[in-house]
This record gives C-alpha cells, sequence and structure tokens, in this order.
C-alpha cells in the first residue's frame, strides 16, 4: 500500500515539473547572423558630376551610366574635374557609349594644378586650371587622346613612371618649352617632342611621356627649330619614352 502511494506521488511530481517547464518561458537563443548583402550600384544621370564626393580621397564608387545619353561638359584627360560629367567622362575615357551607357567605377583623386583637354571618342573635353577636386577611372586602358599644342603635363603630377600616349595635330602652334630631354611638366608636350625630334610642327603625331619627378635645374637647348628655355627648381618633369 505505501509503494503504491509513494509511487503515486512519484508519478504526480513527475507530471506537475513537466507542466512548469513547459509553461516557462524560453530563453531566447541569439544567433550571430554574418549577413553580406551587396549594396545596389545606383544609376546617375549623364549630367551628374562627383562634386559631392570631393575629400574621400582614393575611395572607389561604382555607378550606372543609363543608355541614350546627352552631352555635358568634361575638363581634363585621364584625370577629370570631380564637377565633370562622370558619364561622358566615362565615355570620352572609352569605357561605355554614349548609346549604350554603362557601369563605370570612379576614384576620387585630389585637384590638380591644371587640367589638359583632348578629344577622345567623340567627346571634347576642355582646358582649366587650377580645380580643387579630382576624379580617375581606376584601371582604365589609356587610349591616345589627341592633344592641343598648349597642353601641359601638369596635371599628371606625382603619377611617377607612368606612362601616357597622345596624339598631337597637324599645324601646331609654337608655346613654351623648358629643359632638354627632361622637361618642366608645365611645358608644351607637343612643342616638346618636336624639339625632341619625334614629330614635326607641320605633321603631328603621337607620342608617349612618363612622369618624372621635379629637377633641381632645367638646361634649354635649341633642336629642331624649337628653342627651349632654361628654368631653376620646378616641382615636376617628364621625359619621352621612345
Amino acid at each position: 500500500m505505501r509503494l503504491t502511494i509513494f509511487v503515486s506521488l512519484v508519478i504526480s511530481l513527475t507530471a506537475l515539473v513537466d507542466s512548469a517547464l513547459a509553461k516557462a518561458p524560453k530563453t531566447p537563443q541569439l544567433w550571430h547572423h554574418r549577413t553580406t548583402q551587396l549594396a545596389a550600384v545606383p544609376q546617375i544621370t549623364w549630367s551628374d558630376n562627383a562634386s559631392n564626393l570631393r575629400g574621400q580621397l582614393n575611395q572607389d564608387f561604382a555607378f550606372i551610366c543609363p543608355p541614350n545619353g546627352y552631352t555635358y561638359s568634361v575638363w581634363g584627360t585621364d584625370v577629370y574635374t570631380d564637377d565633370s560629367s562622370i558619364c561622358n567622362a566615362a565615355v570620352h575615357a572609352g569605357l561605355i557609349t554614349t548609346r549604350n551607357g554603362g557601369q563605370v567605377k570612379i576614384r576620387i583623386r585630389p585637384g590638380a594644378r591644371s587640367y589638359n583637354g583632348t578629344t577622345r571618342n567623340g567627346v571634347n573635353s576642355l582646358n582649366y586650371g587650377s580645380w580643387g577636386g579630382s576624379f580617375i577611372f581606376p584601371g582604365s586602358r589609356r587610349s591616345p587622346g589627341s592633344l592641343q599644342w598648349n597642353s601641359t603635363a601638369s596635371n599628371l603630377r606625382g603619377q611617377l613612371n607612368q606612362d601616357f600616349t597622345f596624339i598631337c595635330p597637324p599645324n601646331g602652334y609654337t608655346y613654351s618649352v623648358w629643359g632638354t630631354d627632361v622637361y618642366t611638366d608645365d611645358s608644351s608636350i607637343c612643342n616638346a617632342a618636336v624639339h625632341a625630334g619625334l614629330i614635326t610642327t607641320r605633321n603631328g603625331g603621337q607620342v608617349k611621356i612618363r612622369i618624372r619627378p621635379g629637377a633641381r635645374s632645367y638646361n634649354g637647348t635649341t633642336r629642331n627649330g624649337v628653342n627651349s628655355l632654361n628654368y631653376g627648381s620646378w616641382g615636376g618633369s617628364f621625359i619621352f619614352v621612345r
């Protein structure tokens, strides 16, 4: 009899414990989720520029240029003022077409002392002086741009040992050159190329320059009808890659 009562009590207590556990709130289990969500690449208009990104140096931003674009102003070559149309600059750089548009990536760079205008891929970019912010297209292939005869390499200062190819148009004009073999980066690229014997003023032609650091002095000489000038210390130089 006592054994039966004891067993009944054990069964009752077990049922009570199970009931209590069933009603007790469960402690939430914390899961550490690692979510990898790719931000959608924003679509911009053909008039949009990068001026709102000024100061975010060496950061990359991707955009989609819609098809059937319109023409807006661009200043510079390879390095563009940050108020240039991003999409039109991308056409100038040979990355997309106005008709089809496409995705491009820009990298924010500091301002430059000057910007050289060239004509590439149907886009006529313009010269400009000092400006507070720039952008480039990282990893893009540089196709030769048609320089103006007063264009210099000063906007490329700091891109040491990088090569840039340009086309000087025929029937050129005379602009100042400083140095011999190593030229100040504010020398006329095309006139320096004539001085170096690579092209003629009448016919123009394609030239390749390499960006070098500044020199303590530059020696002027007369070569091929071009009178280059002496100069003292200067912050940037270029040479021709033959």
